[in-house]
């Protein structure tokens, strides 16, 4: 739902969903997965291992 270093460019919200204040990532940064929803924010610039596409 929120951009990730596997797909930064996301844009499609997730319906299922309800996000608080605080659950997105700042601009530039993406959650390094979406496996785990306690994941951190990181740089896009620190996704390990991606081919970053901007």
């Amino acid at each position: 739902c929120q951009p990730t270093c596997a797909e930064p460019n996301r844009t499609v919200a997730c319906s299922m969903f309800i996000c608080a204040r605080g659950c997105e990532c700042n601009k530039g940064y993406v959650r390094m997965t979406e496996q785990d929803e306690d994941n951190p924010c990181i740089e896009i610039t620190q996704c390990p291992g991606q081919i970053i596409n901007k």
